[in-house]
């Protein structure tokens, strides 16, 4: 099954399903289908305003580079279901995060197999963050670290060197 097939069965089920409390009985073999979740992400546009789907669908498209293929299946309540050709399309949109909207943030999480779309907790948004004045004894990667845990989780530091530059009456 390719992963056109695998959106379409999913939004099959997202739009058959018996409601909440309700049960789907679906005569396929989830299994099949845990190894195309590996490449799938769920993200949530982080506004109260009304938008409209498909533009934030071509959007995102276009952000993430066009991808032959990729879906973006909308789940409702903002909340949306990206389907990538494979785990490295969707790890290099994970890398480029944060990304945004009409200038609100997209929210992403991985896709869980089971998960119903109330049950989705999307709170993190990995950010960059730059210090400025800091003293130069505090310009080291330790600092960084320290700075960025009052922040919240740490992902990466870029390590920097201060280099010394001499002008040409020194010489």
């Amino acid at each position: 099954m390719d992963v056109k097939q695998f959106g379409t069965l999913v939004n099959w089920i997202t739009c058959t399903g018996t409601g909440r409390g309700g049960s789907l009985s679906v005569g396929i073999d989830a299994h099949l289908y845990v190894d195309l979740a590996l490449h799938c992400l769920v993200g949530k546009v982080l506004t109260k305003k009304k938008f409209h789907v498909q533009t934030f669908k071509d959007t995102v498209r276009a952000l993430w580079g066009g991808q032959e293929g990729m879906q973006v299946l909308d789940m409702g309540f903002k909340l949306f279901h990206f389907i990538f050709n494979d785990a490295t399309e969707m790890a290099r949109v994970l890398q480029g995060e944060p990304w945004l909207f009409d200038g609100y943030a997209i929210l992403l999480g991985p896709w869980k197999v089971g998960l119903q779309t109330d049950q989705y907790t999307l709170e993190c948004l990995p950010c960059w963050v730059q210090v400025w004045n800091l003293p130069l004894e505090f310009v080291d990667a330790k600092m960084d670290r320290a700075v960025g845990a009052h922040i919240g989780t740490v992902i990466e530091v870029e390590e920097r060197s201060i280099i010394q530059a001499k002008n040409e009456d020194d010489m």
